[in-house]
């Protein structure tokens, strides 16, 4: 089972040993093909494919007894217990060879990192069969009835959120229950959303088998040959995953034209916002901006006319930021459609480019560059307001969740000049 903090189509595994190569030893050796640098560690752990709180929704939509839900506690502490063990081992045999590495710097070493990795990756796919069974035993008739609709809830839940194409990772189902619509709202909602977690399960089958049969394309892989990159096959590899994934988007796209008129007129821009927040999540995530002058506005020092002026610049930003954010994602998605995106979504706001972290469309980089114009002479505005004192009190770059124009981006390169 794939962590679910790792979003590309490669397996956990597989990207913690990239991740663990690329660490412990810059560049990486000369067998590889092509140069990896990691912008922001992904870590070389590995996360247990249920958790308590998932236990508990799982809970409630098989309809468990109090009794029953204390023997799933159970059956899951064992599962944990066997799971961190094998997590265990197979960290320990990672790090001997790392600190092998050290002290004999011959890169030959790591050509045990693949073995390892996929046998732990096996035990825990292992693992997470037998729970799911032993959970299954449990079940009543009519309770197993429900089965199918946990099964889908698992797979919407931990690879939804893999996709590699705007707007493939959206979830609906997430973001009408987060309008918080009174009982009465939902009834003209309830078929449609049924409809919709059938068909986007359908297609995220399909995309995570072609996502599985690409992986060792994508990574070269050769049994009892060392782990290898050859670009041109992942690009090809993840080209046949962005296919499957587009399906994935498609579905999103039309139901979430469908859920649209069905919601209360006062409610549809809210639901409207928040997909386009998950379907382009870099380009409309809060922005470093928009802490700062939420910081700057708060200060307690303020004169009347600091005041004044920051809630006139507040309003300009916001009604010039969202031209300028939709200008952003109508190119994205344009150069998408004509495959000269450059970068590939990875979730999260995070991207992977091969050779440069600009665009190969020009409306994207120029679109990028119109949001970075506004932030910095929005920033000029709201520093030219206060004194010094205040300038040093307010928000530093980097300290929050910005998307690639305030910085914080996920970024991944494979290939491309230092």
């Amino acid at each position: 089972m794939q962590a679910r903090a790792i979003r590309p189509t490669l397996s956990s595994a597989l990207i913690a040993a990239v991740c663990v190569i690329s660490a412990a030893l810059p560049p990486v050796p000369a067998h590889a093909q092509n140069q990896i640098r990691v912008a922001r560690s992904m870590g070389d752990g590995a996360t247990p494919s249920v958790t308590s709180a998932e236990l508990k929704q799982y809970a409630q939509i098989l309809g468990l007894t109090p009794d029953q839900h204390a023997a799933a506690k159970a059956l899951l502490e064992a599962y944990d217990a066997d799971f961190q063990a094998a997590s265990k081992a197979m960290q320990e045999r990672l790090k001997a060879i790392r600190d092998e590495f050290q002290e004999s710097r011959d890169p030959a070493v790591f050509e045990d990192m693949g073995p390892i990795t996929e046998k732990f990756s096996k035990r825990a796919k292992e693992l997470e069969a037998t729970f799911l069974g032993d959970l299954k035993v449990l079940l009543t008739d009519d309770q197993a009835q429900r089965w199918p609709v946990l099964e889908r809830t698992r797979r919407r839940e931990r690879t939804l959120s893999r996709g590699m194409v705007n707007g493939e990772s959206v979830d609906l189902l997430k973001i009408v229950k987060g309008l918080d619509l009174p009982p009465q709202a939902m009834t003209p909602l309830a078929e449609p959303m049924q409809q919709y977690e059938v068909d986007l399960d359908r297609a995220l089958i399909e995309r995570n088998k072609t996502a599985e049969e690409q992986q060792p394309k994508a990574l070269n892989l050769t049994p009892g040959r060392p782990m290898q990159f050859d670009l041109t096959a992942m690009q090809e590899s993840m080209a046949k995953t962005r296919e499957a994934g587009a399906k994935v988007r498609d579905v999103n796209q039309k139901y979430a034209r469908q859920f649209k008129p069905l919601l209360p007129e006062d409610v549809q821009p809210r639901f409207e916002n928040e997909v386009k927040r998950a379907t382009y999540p870099v380009v409309y995530r809060p922005s470093h901006v928009a802490r700062v002058l939420d910081a700057a506005r708060a200060f307690d020092d303020l004169d009347s006319k600091q005041r004044e002026g920051l809630g006139a610049i507040r309003s300009t930003y916001e009604r010039e930021l969202e031209a300028v954010n939709d200008r952003w994602a109508a190119a994205l998605a344009d150069a998408e459609a004509k495959g000269s995106a450059g970068g590939i979504p990875i979730g999260g706001g995070g991207m992977m480019f091969f050779g440069s972290d600009e665009s190969d469309d020009a409306a994207v980089n120029d679109a990028r560059k119109a949001r970075r114009e506004l932030d910095k002479h929005t920033l000029e505005s709201v520093e030219a307001m206060l004194t010094e004192p205040q300038k040093e009190r307010l928000p530093k770059r980097g300290d929050g969740p910005e998307g690639v124009a305030g910085g914080g981006q996920q970024i991944i390169r494979i290939g491309g000049g230092g």
